[in-house]
């Protein structure tokens, strides 16, 4: 769009018209809600905190229990995948995430799906083989 400025006011030309750009002060700043889009938070039940904690072992494993209930409440999805980068921020890396991710299968907290070589879940070729997870709160003992 091609935009004009005559007698300090700003225009946009749309079909062949001006039509004058107008700022309305909303009285919302706009880099609070960019930071406060940048918070990650992180919450869970107490219940599912108590059964990660007595069914497995060390601190990845809970991380990545935390992160995984996060991510199926971000992806509005119950299978979702773990990105590299996020694991990466709280230092666990691909061994250590298997290791956590099979404990966590084996106490049935989660579903583990791996995928077939040239399939995903959104339908692209994948990078590398990837492992999905299905949370499954049904299972756990309560």
């Amino acid at each position: 769009m091609q935009r004009i400025t005559r007698g300090g006011k700003t225009y946009v030309i749309r079909e062949g018209r001006p039509i004058e750009i107008v700022s309305v002060d909303t009285g919302i700043d706009a880099k609070a809600i960019k930071a406060k889009r940048g918070q990650r938070l992180v919450a869970f039940p107490w219940a599912y905190l108590v059964d990660v904690c007595r069914l497995t072992e060390g601190r990845a494993t809970l991380a990545i229990a935390a992160l995984i209930y996060r991510r199926v409440h971000v992806c509005k999805s119950r299978t979702v995948t773990l990105p590299g980068t996020e694991l990466k921020e709280l230092r666990i890396n691909r061994s250590v995430k298997r290791g956590a991710l099979a404990q966590l299968g084996h106490a049935n907290i989660i579903r583990i799906e791996k995928n077939m070589a040239g399939q995903t879940t959104n339908g692209k070729r994948p990078a590398n083989h990837a492992s999905y997870l299905s949370f499954a709160p049904e299972k756990l003992a309560r």
